[in-house]
């Protein structure tokens, strides 16, 4: 039977609640040498994405991304903060700002499995695929 990467994240999660460092690393260290034995090492990028997940869920946080064409202002972050935190029900967001000019204006919000497209490319092509009906 195939294991799935959240089946994985979730063990691992569960077997580091309420463990030292020292039980941590141990734990970790057998745990990447059974993913070996498995042969699904190649899929510790993904089983660590969902263990992130499961982990900041269990302590009511969520990771989230923004990009936007230049530096938000702290005030437009905190209201970002506040809607995440509405919207997912945790406690904390810990937001990581993304520059990419191609944005032109506005943003692009992701967190858990929302996107917010805000952006003035994404209405640009919006008006574009009319345009072409």
């Amino acid at each position: 039977m195939k294991v799935s990467n959240l089946q994985y994240a979730r063990t691992l999660v569960e077997l580091s609640e309420g463990k030292d460092e020292k039980q941590l690393k141990e734990i970790i260290a057998n745990f990447v040498v059974m993913l070996d034995r498995n042969g699904d090492i190649g899929r510790v990028e993904a089983i660590m994405s969902e263990f992130e997940k499961n982990w900041n869920g269990q302590m009511g946080l969520i990771s989230a991304k923004v990009v936007s064409a230049s530096k938000l202002e702290p005030e437009t972050l905190e209201t970002l903060k506040r809607y995440i935190i509405e919207e997912s029900g945790v406690t904390d967001v810990q937001i990581t700002e993304q520059l990419d000019e191609r944005v032109l204006s506005g943003f692009i919000l992701n967190f858990g499995d929302q996107v917010i497209d805000a952006s003035t490319l994404s209405q640009i092509n919006k008006f574009k695929q009319e345009l072409t009906k």
